[in-house]
């Protein structure tokens, strides 16, 4: 009797298991650090696109998020739905009249010795909500008293609104770089659709192990790229795009290789 054929869970569902576990454990790391975090990332945009167009990125991301999240009132009521604790300051910049002005902020390390340039504001980004910070209260109590898990709430919804920005300062990002990304992406697909064709008419030269390649690399790399929206740390203003070109040269080797139809 021949043994039964081992099942393997499709990609599909490994990403979204993936993503359910990021959006559980991602917040953990506190909302304070994912400010601080943003605003190196805004450094690091300013240094990539200079001060004109990082202003006008992170004035994007800065409206979007106040559309959002603020002027509709959902971080609040998500905020003050678990406690209606002394969070105000989370509010400050967000419902000030007008984009907020830029803070000076050093651009550079000491040991590089460059001057200090203007740094981006987290325009309407929530600030740091640490209950037991805000109030000076130990973390095991929340501001108003209530249990431990109201404590935690707080920790990870105020968390999840940093991760939004952190996302939307990323697709602002994303779209100050496709005058550059689209042409290339289009590129790889046309070669890759002829190259196909070539095949097609000549001597073969399909590679099924290539096709397989491709499809993998090209779900992965997509995948990667989702993810990096919402890593909590600060990285270079390409990581997501490059990820994007990845994911794109893995479909072009897809279709370069696919089987000709009957």
């Amino acid at each position: 009797m021949p043994s039964p054929r081992k099942q393997t869970m499709p990609l599909a569902g490994q990403i979204i298991i993936v993503f359910v576990l990021l959006a559980g454990l991602l917040p953990m790391v506190g909302s304070k650090f994912i400010d601080s975090q943003i605003i190196k990332e805004q450094v690091m945009i300013l240094r990539w696109f200079g001060p004109a167009k990082g202003m006008e990125i992170d004035e994007r991301a800065s409206s979007w998020f106040n559309g959002w999240a603020v002027n509709s009132g959902l971080m609040r009521h998500a905020i003050e739905g678990s406690a209606k604790s002394k969070l105000s300051s989370l509010f400050k910049m967000a419902h000030g009249a007008g984009s907020p002005k830029p803070a000076a902020v050093s651009n550079c390390s000491s040991k590089a010795g460059c001057a200090s340039a203007p740094s981006i504001a987290i325009a309407g980004a929530p600030a740091a909500a640490v209950p037991g910070q805000q109030t000076q209260q130990p973390l095991g109590a929340a501001a108003d008293g209530s249990p431990i898990v109201h404590h935690l709430y707080l920790w990870w919804i105020t968390a999840i609104f940093a991760l939004a920005y952190f996302a939307l300062l990323r697709l602002s990002t994303l779209i100050a770089w496709l005058p550059v990304l689209l042409p290339i992406m289009i590129a790889l697909l046309v070669q890759a659709h002829a190259q196909r064709k070539l095949k097609w008419y000549s001597f073969g030269g399909i590679s099924a192990r290539q096709y397989r390649m491709g499809i993998r690399m090209s779900g992965w790399m997509l995948a990667i790229a989702m993810a990096l929206f919402f890593a909590p740390g600060a990285l270079p203003p390409v990581a997501v795009e490059l990820c994007l070109l990845l994911s794109t040269s893995g479909f072009a080797l897809m279709l370069a290789n696919g089987h000709k139809p009957a």
